[in-house]
């Protein structure tokens, strides 16, 4: 893989933490599980994390 290719993955592996720890804390489980599933909702919830932050 190269450096490019690492730093994105590192990048989306983070934003996949935070996505989870953000539902977690509202127990908004049933979102969590959502999210693994459709990207198109994932897409939604980082937008709502990205702008608490």
């Amino acid at each position: 893989m190269t450096r490019i290719g690492q730093m994105l993955l590192g990048e989306g592996m983070e934003q996949g933490m935070e996505l989870t720890q953000y539902l977690l804390d509202r127990n908004r489980i049933e979102d969590l599980k959502r999210a693994v599933k459709d990207e198109a909702y994932r897409k939604k919830l980082l937008e709502e994390l990205n702008s608490q932050g």
